[in-house]
């Protein structure tokens, strides 16, 4: 009797353990601690700094110089229209034929705290500090 008893309380052990395991992975709505909102848009915030170093490249052959991104935007350079997008404002530092940045700021009041990033004319996208 002591046995089964034993047994069935292991049983038990076993299987609260279990549900919580299952439920916590369950209800994990973070992946590294950033919240599936964020994710998505910040690698579609990445997506759109990569079009737009594809686009200063274009446009530095086809002007002598980079644009800005009133200028990218005019040409029809970029996939997107205005200067936001996901809650991020894109703008551009440029220096003639010679160099670009261009920086991705969080403005949504609900993203405080998110990262900014920036591309160059290396095409490298870098998570500012």
């Amino acid at each position: 009797m002591m046995k089964a008893f034993g047994c069935l309380l292991v049983l038990l052990v076993a299987a609260v353990i279990g549900l919580f395991i299952y439920r916590t992975a369950l209800t994990e709505s973070t992946v590294g601690g950033v919240p599936p909102e964020q994710q998505i848009d910040t690698v579609g915030v990445k997506l759109d700094l990569q079009a737009i170093a594809r686009a200063q490249k274009i446009y530095v052959v086809t002007h002598g110089r980079y644009g800005t991104m009133a200028e990218l935007l005019e040409a029809r350079a970029i996939p997107f229209s205005g200067e936001s997008r996901h809650g991020y404002t894109y703008a551009a530092d440029v220096e003639g034929d010679q160099r670009f940045r261009v920086t991705a700021t969080p403005i949504d009041s609900t993203k405080a705290g998110w990262p900014t990033f920036t591309v160059d004319e290396t095409g490298n996208v870098v998570q500012a500090p």
